[in-house]
């Protein structure tokens, strides 16, 4: 409107001009045009006349409308890419909101997936904790049990050595036992002696007595004198007799004790390997019950007071861990036991390559080893009444158990 003030102001002082709109059609879209670009009304004089700054204006309405529909063809142009590219943006969107939704249901599994391997490791690791706890409550275990057996080791060591040191001291007893006795025996001889040389004085006075007459009196003097020294030589002899008893008896107790510990000693270092084992089976059972009775061939070692026979020694058929059990514990339930494991039905040997044959062989063996004679005389050299009898009484309880399994084989 600026250009067109200005564009009019410079037309003012020139003439006025007209221009005539013919035919009647465009004088109404000239009316219309006006009205659009809200426009005065123009009079259009005779033959279609109009004055040339009215149609100048009209003229530029024409543009500016021209223009502004120009404008709004692009802002609709402008609107329907904006709606396309809005369309294609909500297009993607929901494509990205349903590869999203795809991609967490994705996740989602993978996440119970997840959860669910995480649940077995779980499971897994708490097993796994468990058999840790176990085989370190084990170890513990094994590890008290060595250690109260290596205190009992070093105490039993002292015990041995004190032992030794009474032996030495009792032999040393024993020999000035025997050298006090040797002097009782020389002086005894002495005494002899001097008794002969007294009884030759005895004989010579009571001779002369006689000539004097005083036999009676040295006969009695005699006599009393006689009795008196017989007293005195009983005692002497009872006292060497007492002393060497004594010494003899702690002699015989400490060779018996002595034995029994190197009894237990040997047995020990035998079960160590055993009593050792992180995990006791009836394979290992099964391996010492051989071990005594074949390999140490228990039938013939020979059992005395200086090497009396212990609970160890015996091939007690039983599948418990050596040392956790004693002769009370041992029933007829737990030697069946023993000869039903797998192990004890199928083993064999170079001799015997058939189980049967061998399980029979075994069976004889342990026979030998509880029953008869020998084993009445085995148990008699252990000293402890209690503990005797005890052994006597598991030793019939295997024997008659044996007898069963033998029956059967």
């Amino acid at each position: 409107m600026n250009d067109r003030s200005q564009s009019k102001e410079e037309t003012d002082d020139r003439e006025e001009e007209y221009v005539y709109v013919n035919p009647p059609a465009a004088t109404e879209t000239f009316y219309a045009i006006s009205a659009a670009l809200y426009l005065s009304r123009p009079t259009i004089g005779p033959g279609g006349q109009v004055p040339r700054t009215v149609f100048d204006d009209w003229l530029w309405g024409i543009t500016e409308l021209y223009a502004e529909l120009n404008r709004d063809r692009e802002l609709q142009s402008e609107v329907e890419q904006t709606f396309t590219e809005l369309a294609e943006s909500l297009e993607e969107h929901k494509k990205a909101e349903q590869d999203r939704d795809a991609e967490l249901a994705r996740h989602r599994q993978e996440i119970l997936d997840q959860q669910s391997e995480i649940e077995r490791m779980s499971s897994q690791l708490a097993k796994s904790l468990s058999g840790v706890e176990k085989a370190e409550q084990e170890r513990d275990i094994m590890e008290m049990a060595r250690n109260s057996e290596q205190m009992r080791r070093v105490k039993l060591e002292e015990r041995f050595r004190a032992r030794q040191a009474e032996v030495v001291v009792l032999q040393e007893d024993l020999k000035q036992a025997r050298e006090r006795c040797s002097e009782l025996e020389a002086e005894l001889q002495r005494s002899k002696a001097n008794d002969q040389a007294r009884k030759d004085e005895e004989i010579a006075s009571r001779n002369a007595a006689r000539e004097e007459g005083r036999d009676d009196m040295l006969t009695e003097m005699i006599q009393l004198l006689n009795s008196k020294r017989e007293n005195d030589r009983r005692a002497k002899q009872a006292e060497k007799d007492r002393v060497e008893k004594d010494r003899a008896e702690k002699m015989r107790k400490a060779e018996r004790e002595l034995g029994e510990e190197l009894e237990r000693s040997r047995c020990r270092k035998r079960d160590e390997k055993y009593r050792n084992a992180r995990i006791w089976t009836d394979a290992l059972a099964f391996d010492r019950f051989e071990t005594i009775l074949l390999v140490e061939e228990f039938t013939k070692i020979k059992f005395c007071d200086s090497k009396p026979l212990t609970f160890e020694a015996l091939p007690w058929p039983v599948l418990a861990r050596p040392g956790t059990y004693a002769a009370i514990h041992i029933t007829a339930d737990h030697v069946r036991a023993f000869f039903r494991t797998p192990v004890a039905t199928l083993a064999t040997s170079a001799t015997l390559p058939t189980p049967a044959e061998y399980r029979k062989h075994l069976v004889k063996q342990g026979l030998l080893a509880f029953h008869g004679d020998k084993m009445v005389s085995r148990i008699s050299t252990v000293e402890d009444e209690a503990l005797r009898q005890q052994i006597l009484e598991a030793a019939n309880i295997v024997t008659q158990t044996l007898n069963e399994v033998m029956q059967r084989a």
